[in-house]
């Protein structure tokens, strides 16, 4: 296969004829096919005008403009665009060395100059471009993914320098660059610093109440403040107001739901990279109504409302925040899409809003999974007197997708009666349980020997005329087993 760098266009700048013909030549023998030559300078920049290179080899000695003035226009026109331009020259004095470093020029060679040495240089700088141009484009696509959140955002390094924010912290918060290059504590105290300190040492994501407090803010606003590793970037804060919720005990929990449920619709988008890759690419997805086949996955916690009695409003945000990661993550890692949070339930579905091989077996693997990681954690939390459990139903079948709402507000939605059919079968399916169509299960295996399947009794679904033959799928744990 050969080396997509040997496809770069570049440009060959020289008046002397002989001296063209002998660096084409050399590109030539290596393999390079995209080579373009001009006599002067003003013909250089018309054609840097037409169509941007990706190197330049430059003369500097040219009637009408020299090297050093080539160069200069097209930094002066071209600030963003990183192109590299080795000057060629039969002067070997210091200071025009010199100069065309600070013009601009990225490497010089004398004449005459050896031919390996310059094919080295042309890779070494075309590798560098390519380096430099994918690191940009992917600071374009992080940027604006933060643009399109309406809730402020703010990302940091490892050390907790802040550097980046989306134009919702100057709306919310009354911050914006003056900010960049100081840290998380410098800016907000020791809040926020402490919650950062803690995804760390947790290697996830954990959340906070925190109220700003003087600088610009002319009331105070209460935000849930969610902080999230990011590998290779550093923590990713996301602010969720949260003012409301003081507004009483009771209100505090419903809202709180709520604006769970809104951040994570939020980053629905954003929780599996490959998803975010296609939707970022598919200008068409607002706009699209279908219909489609779908896996419709359903979970629910169990005695989750006795919770909600017995203990604080603050704990019983935490355990759904320390639940909702953990389900979340395993979702993730299947590419599923997480469509809606109510109260203590989740909708998830796969094979939307694009295809995706085998959706019921990767549905069912994500909720065999999501029992596995529930179970793992189900000790440390009963110690703290937080016992919940979790059943899940999972259904296959067409649903209806599209954005609904109004001016104001749009969410992605899935609507039809395999949905209907899921949450009936999660509302039957106990602690530890998946419940699904016993036809559906025709060629399911069990991938570890803490499973076991049985048949439950017939069930009666709206809109189905004859009772359906339901199956369950447990989770066996030690006390369980014979």
């Amino acid at each position: 296969m050969s080396d997509p760098l040997l496809q770069s266009r570049i440009y060959i700048v020289d008046d002397d004829v002989s001296n063209r013909d002998v660096l084409e030549a050399n590109l030539a023998f290596a393999g390079f096919t995209n080579i373009t030559m001009a006599g002067n300078g003003v013909d250089a920049l018309a054609l840097v005008e037409q169509q941007l290179p990706d190197l330049i080899l430059l003369d500097i000695m040219m009637p009408e403009m020299d090297g050093f003035q080539v160069i200069q226009h097209i930094r002066a026109t071209y600030p963003d665009q990183f192109i590299p331009i080795v000057l060629l020259s039969a002067l070997n004095r210091p200071e025009d060395r010199v100069k065309g470093i600070r013009v601009g020029a990225n490497d010089f060679l004398n004449k005459p100059y050896d031919g390996d040495e310059l094919i080295a240089r042309v890779f070494s700088l075309l590798s560098y471009k390519q380096t430099v141009d994918a690191l940009r484009a992917e600071q374009a696509r992080s940027l604006a993914l933060l643009n399109q959140i309406s809730n402020p955002v703010i990302v940091t390094d490892a050390e907790g320098i802040i550097t980046q924010v989306n134009p919702a912290v100057r709306e919310h918060l009354a911050l914006g660059d003056e900010v960049l290059d100081r840290t998380l504590e410098s800016v907000f105290g020791l809040a926020l610093e402490d919650l950062l300190i803690r995804a760390r040492e947790r290697q996830g994501a954990v959340s906070g109440i925190f109220t700003p407090r003087g600088g610009n803010v002319e009331q105070p606003v209460t935000f849930n403040v969610s902080v999230s590793p990011i590998t290779e970037v550093g923590y990713i804060l996301f602010w969720q107001d949260v003012t409301a919720l003081q507004e009483g005990e009771q209100a505090r929990l419903n809202q709180a739901h709520a604006e769970t449920k809104h951040v994570l619709d939020t980053f629905s988008h954003y929780m599996s990279p490959t998803l975010v890759e296609r939707v970022l690419d598919d200008p068409t997805i607002t706009a699209r109504r279908e219909r489609r086949d779908a896996a419709v996955l359903f979970a629910d916690l169990r005695g989750f409302t006795r919770l909600t009695l017995l203990h604080s409003p603050h704990d019983v945000m935490a355990l759904l925040n320390d639940i909702f990661t953990d389900m979340i993550d395993v979702v993730n890692a299947h590419d599923g899409l997480l469509f809606d949070i109510t109260g203590d339930e989740l909708l998830i579905a796969f094979n939307v809003p694009y295809d995706q091989d085998n959706p019921l077996q990767r549905a069912l693997d994500t909720a065999i999974e999501m029992h596995r990681t529930f179970q793992g954690r189900r000790a440390r939390r009963e110690r703290r007197g937080m016992e919940v459990g979790m059943g899940i139903g999972v259904n296959y079948g067409p649903v209806v997708l599209g954005h609904v709402g109004g001016h104001s507000q749009m969410s992605y939605t899935m609507i039809g009666q395999a949905i209907n059919v899921a949450h009936r079968m999660v509302e039957v399916a106990e602690d530890r349980q998946i419940v699904i169509f016993t036809e559906l299960l025709a060629d399911w295996k069990p991938n570890g020997n803490d499973l076991r399947r049985f048949e439950m009794a017939p069930m009666q679904v709206k809109n189905i005329p004859e009772p359906v033959m339901l199956s369950a799928i447990e989770l066996v744990v030690t006390d369980d087993k014979p």
